[in-house]
């Protein structure tokens, strides 16, 4: 049977999962054998560790096929522990079968034997961590459609209400606006909740691939982040930022980004005791940026700060959403996000990001 392989000789300007793709080729002609080993070569000295066990894994399966098992085995048991170390079980996997079937036509049966238990051991382990992954996502899954089922009803019950009573009341304009406004506020707030379970699917969708911040100004993001804080919570008046560094820049995406710090905003505002001000400090230090936002509100319990940014994490009967997109969001971007609370003094959240740049504007640094 005649199998291809299309040379390329600059194998180690390959990604790594294309030279993966590589290794369950067959070759062609003796020219395929010349090329991989040429790419051995300057792997050995310009390549890592990994790609050269996958480089060693092609040129195997290109022995194999060239009837030269003993080189084929001797490349494949050199590149076994790199595959290891890197936790590339499936070319791993795939290592110890081609192993197996080796020994067996050399009838070193033992070998064979060790390594057809390996292959099937870690089948076996990969298979349960599937398994276990599935069964925690799907019960992730029912949490969460069960909360937000509460969650969208609620609006939508309020809404079928006011609707009954609207056509009672024709004839009292009073209480007819005062209806319309609870209407309109039950409106509001399913949309919102749509938009974070379509912001929650869009980020879960998005690999980094698929992630392309470009250059982002902290202050454009700051402003865009309050601005989009519902006007009740009077964001203008109670959000407080100290230590402005004016120009400040950073790879980020601009709506993303304003779309975290204004779940956080909206949460420590929400919490925050009657019309007290929330405080964000900016720091920026060994190419880090650091914004805390601190309330004064009520605190948060010892037991409710581990699972706080879980997206099944329910405050009351409403289902969090807004602290894990707030969290998917800032990990995306490279940085961390913690919490520290006092029932007594209220909470803080740091946030960490990198900073790729940092341009302070000259017309703001340097005084005319």
């Amino acid at each position: 049977m005649a199998y291809t392989l299309t040379p390329k000789p600059n194998m180690l300007e390959l990604n790594p999962h294309d030279v993966l793709t590589m290794f369950w080729q067959r070759p062609e002609s003796e020219r395929d054998i010349q090329i991989t080993q040429k790419a051995l070569t300057a792997a050995q000295t310009e390549g890592s560790e990994y790609t050269l066990a996958l480089i060693k894994c092609h040129l195997a399966v290109l022995y194999s096929a060239a009837e030269n098992q003993p080189d084929a085995i001797t490349l494949l048991e050199e590149a076994l522990p790199s595959l290891q170390q890197h936790g590339d079980e499936v070319t791993e996997m795939g290592t110890h079968q081609q192993l197996a079937e080796l020994y067996k036509n050399q009838q070193d049966y033992a070998s064979a034997l060790r390594h057809h238990e390996a292959f099937h051991e870690l089948y076996a382990a990969s298979t349960a961590v599937s398994q276990t992954t599935l069964h925690q996502r799907l019960h992730a899954l029912q949490t969460l459609v069960s909360g937000m089922y509460h969650d969208l009803m609620t609006p939508i019950s309020i809404i079928k209400t006011t609707l009954y009573l609207l056509s009672k009341l024709q004839s009292d304009t009073e209480k007819l606006s005062q209806r319309q406004q609870i209407m309109q506020f039950a409106v509001d707030n399913l949309i919102g909740k749509i938009r974070k379970m379509a912001l929650m699917a869009k980020l879960d969708g998005m690999s980094a691939d698929r992630f392309n911040p470009g250059s982002a100004c902290l202050d454009e993001v700051l402003k865009v982040a309050i601005e989009s804080l519902p006007p009740e919570l009077k964001p203008i008046e109670r959000v407080q930022i100290t230590n402005k560094t004016p120009g400040l820049e950073l790879t980020a995406d601009t709506y993303l980004l304003s779309s975290a710090l204004t779940e956080l905003l909206d949460n420590s505002l929400r919490y925050s005791a009657g019309s007290e001000a929330v405080q964000v400090k900016i720091r920026s230090i060994n190419n880090k940026l650091t914004i805390n936002i601190k309330d004064h509100g009520t605190g948060i319990t010892t037991d409710d700060l581990p699972n706080l940014f879980e997206r099944n994490t329910q405050k009351g009967s409403k289902t969090n959403l807004g602290l894990p997109i707030a969290h998917m969001i800032i990990e995306k971007h490279g940085g961390c996000i913690r919490i520290e609370s006092n029932p007594d003094y209220g909470s803080t959240f740091k946030i960490t990001l990198p900073l790729n740049q940092v341009a302070v504007l000259q017309s703001e640094a340097i005084p005319a």
